[in-house]
């Protein structure tokens, strides 16, 4: 049963505690992107096909993916060497004729399994095995806007040996216009506008607005490293997309924090061991009587919900999209990997759950650790699992037509911080002198 003590402020240990966390969180995607892929030796798909047109006699490009998946579809020129046959090599001597003396380019779908076969080749000896970088989906992005001159390796072969180019795929004239909107007038506005919020949050004291700045700071920094992953890198860096990613996260997760707070304070006063609070349905009050709090019972029962719906994306496999196009006349490549979707739809939701798992046993602990704990673990585990579920349903919906994609996620982008805009200006003469009324007593106190 809570009580009045449990509404004392955060013990000491919780900010220290989640700046860990956060470094943590930023950290371990680092670390398992260069224990999966990183550390294995690999070429570019460009310096693959220089290599390939250089030495036809010797450099062997080598599809590791399965071999349904290689009859399916594969590059012209390719040869099929399983990934799951060359990890139950032992030995050098076990490798079949046709791949020594050859410079192999070890490709798969999206050059995680490249990787792993790679890093087993080397650890036998072979010292000539190269993964390609991103896969099959980074060959077909290497491929936009002409064959890099090496012809049939920029041909796809069917099942039945027909042959397909790797450019173009058409888009409509309304969807290559939406795309340029997407990118050029929809993005500019509201990161313009996240500018203009960070301005006015600037020298803003309470809590809720605090959160709220820091939330919009993240969130143009993220957006920031978007645009420039796509005016300079042409959407082809994944450090670029991590940055922006994490940026959307803390942005997400600092604004939960600051609706939270919000609602605390200004409408609920749930934490004013003075007053009842808003939520007037208990009948005795825990502040005031020896009785149960009806609204801890209902967020005790509405974290494990959120958890359970935040569990969805771990039972879709990640499946990689990948195609080329013209956009009013430039060649451009649409792709959402399967690596941004491991960190999208596995990485994300699992830190947000067990963000959320310590909410939930910090309310469970409330009498002994106060509240504001759980509401500080309660909002930084929506950030990621907020992230994770929209591009989780949005590539799911899109994922045949990524204009789509990028104009949702966009869009709702767009309304969050029109949202947080309108929220400000509506109530900014009321914040306005709160802010007058903080500098008075800032001023009082240095004078």
């Amino acid at each position: 049963m809570p009580s009045l003590e449990a509404l004392r402020p955060a013990p000491r240990f919780v900010t220290p505690l989640l700046f860990a966390l956060s470094i943590i969180a930023f950290a371990l995607p680092v670390a398992l992107y260069w224990f999966m892929i990183g550390r294995a030796p690999s070429i570019t798909p460009r310096e693959a096909m220089r290599r390939l047109a250089a030495e036809p006699a010797r450099a062997l490009l080598v599809d590791v993916r399965a071999p349904a998946s290689f009859r399916r579809e594969h590059l012209d020129g390719a040869n099929n060497w399983p990934s799951a046959e060359i990890r139950r090599l032992d030995s050098r001597a076990e490798m079949p004729q046709r791949f020594r003396g050859t410079k192999l380019l070890l490709l798969s779908q999206n050059g995680i399994a490249s990787a792993e076969a790679a890093l087993k080749l080397r650890s036998l000896g072979i010292a000539d095995a190269d993964s390609v970088k991103d896969g099959m989906c980074g060959w077909i992005a290497s491929a936009v806007g002409g064959s890099g001159g090496v012809g049939s390796f920029c041909r796809l072969l069917d099942a039945a040996g027909k042959a397909r180019d790797l450019n173009p795929r058409r888009s409509s004239l309304f969807e290559q216009w939406t795309a340029v909107a997407t990118g050029f007038i929809l993005k500019p506005i509201h990161m313009a506008l996240t500018f203009a919020l960070i301005i006015w949050l600037w020298r803003r004291r309470s809590p809720d607005l605090g959160a709220l700045r820091w939330g919009m700071i993240a969130f143009f920094a993220g957006e920031s490293a978007c645009a420039a992953n796509y005016l300079v890198w042409h959407n082809q860096s994944p450090l670029a997309e991590y940055l922006h990613s994490f940026g959307m996260v803390i942005g997400f997760g600092f604004a939960a924090y600051a609706m939270i707070e919000a609602a605390d304070t200004r409408l609920l006063h749930f934490s004013d061991q003075e007053r009842r609070c808003a939520f007037d349905l208990c009948g005795p009050c825990f502040k005031f009587a020896d009785a149960a709090c009806g609204l801890r019972r209902v967020f005790l029962i509405l974290i494990p919900a959120v958890m359970v719906v935040g569990a969805m994306p771990f039972t879709a496999a990640p499946e990689a999209s990948c195609y080329n196009t013209v956009i009013l006349g430039t060649p451009y490549n649409y792709c959402h990997a399967v690596i941004y979707q491991i960190f999208e739809a596995r990485f994300f939701p699992g830190y947000g759950l067990a963000l959320l798992m310590a909410s939930f046993f910090a309310l469970l602990l409330q009498p002994r650790i106060g509240l504001a704990p759980s509401k500080v673990f309660f909002a930084a585990g929506l950030g990621p699992l907020g992230f994770g579920l929209l591009r989780f349903v949005l590539f799911r919906a899109y994922q045949h037509d990524l204009v789509w994609f990028a104009l949702w996620e966009e869009m709702t982008e767009f309304l969050f911080v029109i949202g947080a805009a309108f929220v400000v200006w509506a109530f900014r003469t009321r914040l306005a002198a709160e802010a007058a009324k903080d500098a008075g007593t800032s001023a009082g106190q240095a004078a």
